[in-house]
Order: C-alpha cells, then sequence, then structure tokens
C-alpha cells in the first residue's frame, strides 16, 4: 500500500490544546468522570508509562495560569473537561475550576503511579466518587480511548469509545511506517508534489505538525536544533560535510537516517530510563 502526504497527515496529526502528555492524562479523567454525572469526585488515582511520565512532569497545563504536574492534568480533566473534545478538552477550563482544582490538590485527593517498565503509551485514571468508582484506559495513541468502566462493569455504550477502525489505529501507523522507512530520500522529496492548497492551509497555525516548545527545556531544544539545521545548510552549500568513515553518518543520505533512527530507538532506551531515574530523585527530594 502507498500513502500521499495527505494521508500521512491524516493519520498522524490531530489538534491538541497544549502538549500531549498532559492533556491525554486530563482527557482519561475527564472520560471516567463522565460516567459519574452531577457525582463529586473524592479521589483520583492514575498509572501511566514512563514516557507519559517523563515528558508531562513539568509541562504548564492551558487555563490554568501556569499550574504543571500529572496530579494537576488528572484533577483538571476530571473536574472540568469535556471529553468530547478530544485532545481539546481543556477548551472548557475557566478560574472556578482552577481554584477547585488547587483545593483538591491541596486536599491530596490524587495519586500518581509510575508504571516503570511498561512498554508504549498508557494512562490508566480511576476516580472514586462515595461508594462509585469509573475507570478509563487510554493506550497506543494519546486520544485512544480503549476501555470504560463503572463499578468494575465495562461500559460498551459510549461516544468515547472507538465507533470503528479509525485512522490512524496502532496497527494503521505500524503498516505506513514501514512504508516510510523502504523510500529514498528522493521519494520522500517527491510525496511533497502531492501536496494542494487544501494540504499547505492545514499545515499552516497547525502548530502541533511540529512540537512548539511545550516547556523551557523544549523550547531551549527546538532553538538549538533549528540553528544547527541552518548551520548545516550553509556547511552544505560551501562543500562542508561530515565523511562516512566517522560515527553513525552512513555511505548514503538514507543509511544515515537508518543509522539515526537505531541510535533514537534503541540507544536512547538506558538514556530515558536515566533521565526519569534523575527526574525522580529531584520529584521526591523536595526540589
Amino acid at each position: 500500500m502507498t500513502y500521499t502526504v495527505k494521508d500521512i497527515l491524516k493519520i498522524e496529526v490531530a489538534p491538541a490544546l497544549g502538549c500531549t502528555e498532559p492533556v491525554a492524562i486530563a482527557l482519561g479523567a475527564a472520560a471516567a468522570a463522565s460516567l459519574l454525572p452531577d457525582k463529586t469526585i473524592d479521589f483520583i488515582e492514575i498509572w501511566v508509562d514512563p514516557n507519559i511520565y517523563k515528558n508531562g512532569l513539568a509541562v504548564s497545563i492551558p487555563g490554568t495560569k501556569g499550574l504543571v504536574g500529572l496530579d494537576t492534568a488528572s484533577a483538571v480533566g476530571a473536574l472540568g473537561g469535556d471529553p468530547a473534545l478530544k485532545l481539546e478538552v481543556l477548551e472548557p477550563i475557566n478560574e472556578e475550576v482552577v481554584t477547585k482544582v488547587q483545593d483538591f490538590l491541596k486536599a491530596g485527593k490524587v495519586k500518581v503511579n509510575l508504571l516503570a517498565k511498561h512498554k508504549g503509551l498508557y494512562i490508566r485514571t480511576v476516580l472514586k466518587s462515595g461508594a462509585d468508582t469509573a475507570e478509563s484506559v487510554i493506550r497506543d495513541l494519546h486520544d485512544n480511548i480503549v476501555s470504560l468502566k463503572k463499578n468494575g462493569k465495562q461500559v460498551t455504550e459510549s461516544e468515547l469509545l472507538p465507533q470503528k477502525p479509525r485512522k490512524g489505529n496502532k496497527s494503521e501507523l505500524l503498516e505506513m511506517e514501514t512504508w516510510l522507512k523502504g523510500l529514498s530520500l528522493e521519494n520522500l522529496i517527491e510525496l511533497l508534489d502531492d501536496l494542494d492548497d487544501e494540504d499547505r492551509k492545514f499545515i499552516e497555525d497547525l502548530a502541533g505538525v511540529i512540537c512548539d516548545g511545550a516547556k523551557a527545556g523544549c523550547a531551549l531544544k527546538l532553538a538549538t536544533a533549528a540553528g544547527t539545521a541552518v548551520q548545516a545548510a550553509l556547511f552544505s552549500l560551501q562543500g562542508v560535510n561530515v565523511l562516512s568513515t566517522d560515527g553513525i553518518i552512513g555511505h548514503s543520505p538514507e543509511q544515515t537516517m537508518q543509522n539515526i533512527g537505531t541510535l533514537s530507538t534503541q540507544g536512547m532506551i538506558e538514556t530515558d530510563r536515566t533521565i526519569l531515574k534523575i527526574m525522580l530523585a529531584k520529584q521526591f527530594s523536595g526540589y
């Protein structure tokens, strides 16, 4: 099967209000809360995979005047989010909700659990309201709610659950990624010839096509990457390059990209674990 740029955009891109990690947590909490309409929420407990934890821990949450934290994201979603809006779940947040969230957090009503060995995106949220409980599970994709339960019983009739095979499911993503990996750099550039005016318009405030630097550290990394890209382009125009005998540079652009892919997917596993250990040490030592 072959894909066009339009296909790739439809599969990979979805509008989101804020960084996708805390927003996904808010969505999970809002989805669970929808099973407990008009009931006071007594306690929230969430379980997340290492990447959700690491990437969402210090990100500011939209509409909260700079509040951060996975516990905050879940409380905001449960107390004021609209799960029907998917990754724009936080759109309804106002000052009243923020005040409720701050009081909720001060009372210690949210517990965050790290699933340190879990692989792949995973967010499980359990809300307690008196004798009732509500649960949601998000897996693989940030807005993919795969399970809803009330008082331990599976909920099957909900518009929040997948109604039919959707663009962007895990199997389709894997198929597309496999196809993309088989293309040459020339083939990838040729894909751009298929862009029409509608595609260009779509790509142009959707800022989410690229990461916009959700926190200061992210913004600094993006600035560094952009500066390095410009510098590399200027070097290339002057005939300056790095030989294939050096480091991870390959004999072709395709081989170099494959080496970078291997480095980022395999070589960064232990780095991610180390980063997470450092973040956990800061988090629990009162930083």
